[in-house]
């Protein structure tokens, strides 16, 4: 079974298995979580060490801001 996340669930209609919000609220600064959206390939929820949401994506390999990851749609999320 596919899990999608907040945003490519919301855009096909469904509630998401990788709530975005929610998994970033439990990190601690410092911190990530492996995930997999089979939508955007999401791959890692983090938070850096200020605080701030980052997202991991396996093709690029780094650690991607918001904005950087769901380009127009990042506005959707409320972190």
């Amino acid at each position: 079974m596919a899990d999608f996340c907040t945003i490519c669930a919301e855009d096909m209609g469904f509630k998401p298995d990788i709530k975005i919000e929610e998994e970033y609220n439990r990190l601690n600064n410092g911190k990530y979580i492996p995930c997999l959206c089979e939508g955007c390939t999401l791959d890692a929820i983090g938070k850096s060490e200020d605080g701030e949401l980052i997202l991991g994506r396996y093709e690029y390999n780094k650690w991607l801001s918001k904005k950087e990851h769901f380009k127009e749609k990042a506005e959707r999320l409320n972190i």
